[in-house]
């Protein structure tokens, strides 16, 4: 039996070896292992109200929201779970709606089928999830009361109403089917009394989802508004206002009243987003503007120039219907602003608008051979007088970088008016056209008028010339403000639109134009006096949660990303970003951006055969830098390159450091702390081998046990007496992995007394798994009392041996407030522990002595399960006598 029992035995070992051998299940084990015991071990964190621990059955929807656990809901569905309908709110609702509509199915594989098959699959999935969570919970769904702050005000709405918040016709199909068959509602649903203000077809509107207003107004029948003088108000509300007002008017035949009466917020502003036509139309059927002046200026701001540092750019026929739709206000007479009387001509501006949209349908454009032609046409409707300045040479440029499209030519109609043009195939605008439409808009519409700050206008005229190439018109545009903006305030705008399109032009037009104000100069190349890649100090005060255990080593992440202007790599070619960093290191600009942040934002944020390719250009071009700030032989170590910037990269890293050692510095402690927390015991071992970086002060930001384990054991470094102590005080040091690390350190110094004499703890410890580990060291004879200090050096007398276990592991509201019901239990059996064998004063058993056993509340713990344990605590410790 005993064999049996032994191979048996051996069987089951060789199988967990298999697996664990295996790096990948052995990974994929930790990782749900690691997740599983996070609720054990995450003790640092006050007021969870004990969510976080519970079984399946306890797990309500509150607990499965809250705590962000999907999959249990998912699983709950399938396994035809009835939430009780208390557990059901609006917000609740909608997140479950949500979740499953959005639900993917992890099994599939991508290889084996095309994305189209996946969707396809995923939306069955997620349909039949819905069907099931809705077949369940139908009763209690129909018999809750749903209501909003803000959506509903605070009125209670019925399912069908809800299920338009939604958004999701699937549910909304599911809701009106289900209520019909079982006659829940009337049968006419133009009458339903909803109370929240909306009938179901003016939410619909105002939601925007065009296939919910139809499904609404086709197949639930409802053809009455209930506010008819909002119905255009509502339309108007939604991303998607041009179809569902193009709806209204065409599909409901709606009639937009022609004086309104009531609150109409943003209503103008929503109007003029409108496409040009539709607002054309509006205007045509009486509806009045509520035209309000501050409006157009506030959409040119998100329009232009926000939209000039963004990497997707506002759609073009968005803009040019904004545009449209602007001149057209004004051209109706109104103003800017009443103060100011501006002498622009808008039906001019206009009808040079509306000529250049018809030259788009009329010009073919399909071969560069053309292009030439199609550039003497578009120029020729302007006779020169495409732009209101003295010096231009457009016209030059205006022939190259053509986007050729195939126009539709089906339509010769010549009328100009705004519904006549007819677009280029894939309704794309042609690329000439859209340069002169923006022109006319900025150069005879932003800059005479000048409602912008200086500032904005000079960003928006910058990008324009940046975009078209037209760098001949930087010092005729810029200068010619009405109030001409300051020589800081244009080099700014053009440092700025330069970094975020890596623009070398834009720079040697600084260099060139601007050398003449010395103020300015000094500006633009003003050297930092901290290295802030080296400074320690800054490194740790300026990257986010440094010291959290929970590191993920990411190589496309800068040292300094406050810098999100920079360019986007993966959108500029590596010889273009190469030259810009050329042009910026040969001018010394070092203002907005320092130089060294290029550098790195260009070796870390291209994939690295790209980077090994033109590595040689690169480094030519550092030592070209170094060679002309040289000034002695004894100022240019200061003034290298520090390693950190691509430490984030350890392949990177290795090959500079062998073949172009002598062009960065390698001391940083920046380097080998960022090392150590990746925990690449390679890395680490590289750097050990070559001395980079400070390796024994390092250590002390380990992240796991194995990577402590080898920096002490195999390299022969120490910890600092102090590290215990700021793991402690270290509020982010909150998951599993920390406790064992803890425990490590704790039993390496207390084996290496000579080494650590003394082991320095908090006064005040909030883990409980690190006080628990000090005191059964303490309690076991395996740690001393003498060796144990407080981190003010206060002797560990009894006193304060005493208070310290008090404080840490017995005071019984700071166990509770840690939301963890199993340190509750461990509390509660150390009690019954300490009534059983009445050991008199053993502190190891002080709970009454510094503490008022009355302030242990129960009532304020809603589970009963918590209730009950605090309650026997609660028992148990009266019955302790005071010693």
């Amino acid at each position: 039996m005993d064999v049996n029992k032994k191979e048996k035995s051996n069987k089951t070992y060789q199988l967990y070896k298999k697996i664990f051998n295996n790096k990948y299940l052995s990974n994929k084990i930790y990782g749900y292992v690691y997740k599983f015991n996070q609720q054990y071990t995450d003790c640092y964190s006050y007021g969870r109200s004990f969510r976080y621990c519970v079984n399946y059955q306890e797990a309500t929807l509150d607990w499965i929201i809250t705590n962000k656990k999907y999959s249990l809901l998912f699983d709950k569905i399938k396994s035809n779970h009835c939430f009780n309908k208390i557990e059901f709110s609006f917000d609740y609702l909608i997140i479950v709606i949500s979740q499953i509509m959005n639900f993917k199915n992890n099994e599939n594989d991508n290889s084996n089928n095309s994305n189209n098959n996946n969707n396809k699959e995923n939306k069955e999935i997620n349909l039949e999830l819905l069907n099931q969570f809705f077949k369940i919970n139908s009763n209690n769904l129909f018999n809750i009361k749903l209501n909003h702050p803000n959506l509903t005000y605070y009125r209670d709405i019925d399912l069908i109403e809800f299920a338009i918040h939604t958004q999701y016709i699937e549910f909304l199909k599911l809701v009106y089917y289900y209520s019909k068959d079982k006659k829940i509602f009337e049968d006419d649903y133009n009458n339903n009394s909803s109370s929240s203000g909306f009938g179901y077809l003016d939410l619909s509107l105002k939601l925007g989802n065009l296939e919910i207003i139809k499904f609404v107004h086709k197949v639930m029948g409802v053809t009455i508004l209930k506010d008819k003088q909002k119905a255009l108000h509502y339309s108007l509300m939604s991303e998607n206002r041009s179809r569902v007002v193009e709806y209204l008017l065409d599909e409901i035949k709606y009639q937009p009243p022609t004086v309104y009466s009531g609150a109409f917020d943003f209503f103008f502003q929503n109007l003029i987003q409108l496409e040009f036509k539709l607002f054309k139309r509006l205007h045509e059927l009486g509806s009045p503007f509520l035209y309000h002046s501050d409006v157009i200026p506030l959409l040119i701001n998100k329009k232009f120039y926000n939209n000039t540092l963004k990497l997707q750019k506002i759609n073009f026929k968005e803009l040019l219907d904004f545009i449209q739709c602007s001149f057209f206000v004004y051209s109706l007479g109104y103003t800017l602003f009443d103060r100011y009387k501006i002498n622009v001509d808008y039906n001019s501006l206009l009808l040079k608008i509306e000529k250049l949209l018809y030259s788009n349908n009329k010009d073919p454009l399909s071969s560069s051979s053309s292009s030439s032609s199609s550039s003497s046409t578009i120029l020729s409707i302007f006779k020169n007088k495409v732009i209101n300045l003295k010096t231009t040479s457009s016209s030059s440029s205006s022939t190259s970088s053509l986007n050729n499209n195939n126009n539709n030519n089906n339509n010769n109609n010549n009328n100009f008016s705004c519904t006549s043009y007819v677009y280029s195939n894939n309704n794309e605008i042609n690329y000439l056209i859209q340069k002169e439409i923006k022109r006319i808009y900025i150069f005879e519409f932003l800059v005479p008028i000048e409602f912008l700050n200086s500032t904005t206008l000079c960003v928006i005229v910058v990008d324009f010339i940046r975009e078209y190439g037209e760098y001949n018109l930087l010092t005729p545009s810029l200068f010619k403000f009405k109030n001409t903006p300051s020589p800081f305030e244009i080099c700014n705008s053009i440092l700025n639109i330069a970094y975020f399109n890596s623009d070398s032009n834009l720079i040697n037009y600084i260099e060139n134009d601007f050398s003449k104000y010395k103020e300015l100069v000094s500006f633009l190349k003003k050297e930092k006096i901290v290295d802030e890649d080296e400074s320690f100090s800054y490194y740790t005060s300026n990257t986010s949660n440094f010291y959290n255990f929970e590191n993920k080593n990411n190589n496309n992440n800068n040292l300094n990303n406050q810098f999100e202007t920079l360019f986007y790599t993966n959108k500029i070619k590596i010889q273009d970003q190469i030259q810009f960093l050329s042009i910026i290191l040969k001018n010394s600009i070092n203002s907005l951006i320092p130089n060294r942040i290029i550098l790195q934002h260009i070796l870390l944020n291209n994939d690295i055969e790209i980077i090994l390719e033109n590595i040689e250009q690169i480094m030519n071009i550092i030592k070209g830098y170094y060679s002309r700030i040289q000034k002695d032989i004894n100022e240019i170590s200061k003034k290298l390159f520090n390693a950190v910037i691509f430490v984030d990269n350890k392949e990177l890293f290795k090959f500079i450091f062998k073949n172009y050692k002598d062009c960065f510095k390698w001391g940083s402690e920046v380097i080998s702390v960022k090392v150590v927390r990746s925990n690449d015991l390679d890395f680490i071992q590289f750097l050990f081998d070559n001395d980079i970086g400070n390796l024994k002060n390092s250590i002390n930001y380990c992240t796991n046990r194995v990577s402590i384990q080898y920096m002490t054991e195999t390299l022969g470094l120490y910890f600092s007496d102090d590290l215990l102590v700021s793991i402690c005080n270290n509020p982010n040091i909150n998951n599993w992995n920390s406790n064992y690390i803890f425990n490590y350190i704790l039993n390496y110094k207390i084996k290496n007394s000579n080494q650590y004499p003394f082991i320095l703890i908090p006064h005040i410890m909030k883990n409980y798994k690190y006080c628990k580990s000090i005191e059964l060291n303490v309690w076991n004879g395996t740690l001393l009392p003498e060796r144990v200090q407080i981190y003010d050096r206060t002797p560990f007398n009894r006193e304060t041996l005493e208070k310290w276990f008090f404080e840490n592991t017995r005071n019984v509201e700071k166990i509770i407030a840690l939301g963890n019901y199993y340190h509750l239990v461990d509390l509660l059996n150390e009690i019954e522990q300490y009534l059983i064998s009445l050991e008199g004063c053993n502190p190891k058993y002080i709970f009454k002595r510094y503490y008022n056993i009355a302030s242990v509340r129960v009532q304020h713990y809603s589970n009963p399960k918590i209730k009950n344990i605090i309650k026997s605590i609660k028992d148990s410790l009266n019955q302790i006598p005071n010693i």
